[in-house]
């Protein structure tokens, strides 16, 4: 199972690499935050030793994919609707590294 976390992480960091530059940044960035952040976590889940600070970085992690995806925001009628999507990416975030094994 943690093997399969660890892809699913790593797809979305690629989708966030794919998607850069193509004007979808405030979507991009936190994919690839996201991606990475939860890699690490679902990496660590093993080792005891690693676990909390693992959790405590994807969860600092979520903040900053948060702030940077409303700055990145595109500005319009999109911008509320990339911000949401930035706050269940990091919700998700926050919750796989809350409830991720130990």
């Amino acid at each position: 199972m943690r093997f399969a976390a660890i892809a699913l992480f790593l797809l979305l960091a690629a989708t966030g690499v794919a998607a850069l530059g193509r004007g979808v940044d405030g979507l991009a960035v936190p994919m690839i935050v996201a991606g990475l952040a939860g890699a690490a976590v679902a990496l660590v889940s093993r080792s005891p030793r690693w676990v909390r600070p693992a959790r405590s970085g994807a969860i600092a992690a979520a903040v900053i994919l948060v702030v940077a995806g409303a700055l990145l925001a595109p500005a319009g009628a999109d911008r509320a609707f990339v911000i949401v999507v930035d706050v269940i990416i990091g919700a998700l975030l926050v919750a796989f590294a809350l409830l991720a094994p130990a």
